[in-house]
């Protein structure tokens, strides 16, 4: 199951790659950029699939800006 939703990762980020790529006249840092970010957010969804319990943003939140709700509250 893990193989299929990697696999699928895969193939969104290639086809996303080529209809973007493929319909703009972009500069090479354009291309380059987009390239990054594709890579950068297909390796996060990946290791989301391998790591499913990996702590996210609002748990981070939740530690840094918790006591001050409690504040609030009182």
């Amino acid at each position: 199951m893990r193989l299929a939703a990697i696999a699928s990762i895969i193939v969104a980020a290639v086809l996303l790659s080529c209809y973007e790529l493929g319909i703009r006249a972009t500069t090479g840092k354009e291309k380059k950029a987009f390239a990054v970010l594709t890579v950068l957010t297909a390796g996060l969804s990946i290791g989301l699939v391998l790591y499913p319990d990996t702590p996210g943003p609002n748990d981070l939140l939740g530690l840094m800006f918790g006591w001050l709700g409690e504040l609030i509250a009182e």
